[in-house]
């Protein structure tokens, strides 16, 4: 009861000294109005109702005492951790207040009441305000700010645009709350200076056109351009060559012996002399083609393979010329080719 007393006598005191001074007149009276409408919600006990009016004033007239005003209405309501935090902005306000040790009592019976639920309150305040409050990577708001938590160990990030970011670890005592301040370091970020440039460093340069250069075809791509796709070309058409003759003589071969078991069957006995003559003959030209035809071949066959180790050294493009010339006893195979 003595306690209600003291506290409505100091209301009633602080209203005095107050309002005596004034940055403007016309906020002030405003200020006031509010301020008394408060007081009369207080003496109510319409807590909830006083502290509205007591933050509608402290907007027109920031003044320490309707901080402290407003503890005292959240701290009758049964608000602790408002109670709490607006005590702490009191003082924050008016370091050297002289009610400064009943202010510290209030506090700490406040502390109490939070140890039994098992939390603190911690303030975060930064020079700055305004800066971003995370606490174990988690954004919880903007300074001034006021949280309860359990006892232990947490991380803080204060950060601001402009300004160099905070990172500190702090720890929470189960019986008693925590404040913490700090003060935000702007960026020196230096912008890059523009080159200064005379009128006499200017120099009008005409653009420089390349001409493109002629393109220079070296002699030995020329060779290469005039080979054929293929260095072994003539081995390939004079080995075809010998296998095409060699299948020609076949066919004579087996024409040959064709007649030749014609005569030597029974069947031949039936035939006339000039009959046996003829398939005779015909055995020996079949017999005579078949050998031209088989050295023809060979010859070819053997013309390829010294072709194919002379194309495989040359470089140049002279083309072999291969003759087939007729004889008395079959055919002449003629090659020719410059080295």
């Amino acid at each position: 009861m003595l306690r209600k007393i003291s506290g409505l006598m100091i209301i009633v005191m602080m209203a005095f000294s107050l309002f005596a001074q004034t940055p403007e007149e016309s906020q002030k009276e405003e200020a006031k109005k509010h301020f008394e409408l408060g007081k009369a919600y207080y003496k109510q006990s319409e807590y909830n109702k006083a502290i509205e009016e007591f933050q509608k004033a402290y907007s027109l007239y920031a003044h320490s005492v309707i901080l402290y005003n407003i503890a005292q209405a959240y701290e009758k309501e049964g608000n602790i951790p408002m109670a709490l935090r607006f005590f702490r902005e009191y003082l924050r306000a008016s370091p050297n207040a002289d009610d400064k040790n009943i202010i510290l009592i209030s506090i700490q019976n406040l502390e109490k009441k939070l140890q039994e639920k098992g939390i603190q309150q911690v303030g975060i305040y930064s020079t700055p305000s305004e800066a971003d409050v995370a606490i174990n990577g988690k954004v919880m708001g903007k300074t001034p700010f006021a949280i309860e938590l359990k006892p232990g160990k947490y991380t803080l990030s204060l950060t601001k645009k402009g300004y160099m970011p905070i990172d500190k670890e702090f720890v929470v005592s189960p019986d008693k709350s925590l404040e913490l301040d700090f003060s935000l370091n702007e960026m020196n970020i230096e912008q890059p200076k523009p080159p200064v440039v005379t009128a006499e460093k200017v120099e009008k340069k005409e653009p420089i056109v390349k001409k493109p250069e002629p393109e220079v075809i070296k002699k030995e791509e020329i060779n290469k351009v005039s080979e054929p796709s293929q260095k072994r070309f003539w081995t390939y058409i004079m080995g075809g060559t010998g296998g095409l003759l060699i299948g020609t003589g076949a066919v004579f071969g087996i024409l040959a012996n064709s007649n030749e078991s014609d005569l030597k069957s029974e069947s031949n006995k039936n035939r006339t002399q000039e009959e046996v003559q003829k398939i005779a003959d015909n055995a020996q030209n079949y017999a005579t083609m078949a050998n031209i035809f088989y050295g023809a071949g060979a010859a070819c066959l053997v013309s390829a393979t010294v072709l194919f180790f002379v194309e495989g050294k040359s470089t140049t493009t002279a083309k072999p010329s291969t003759i087939l010339v007729p004889i008395q006893d079959g055919f002449l195979l003629s090659y020719k080719r410059d080295f």
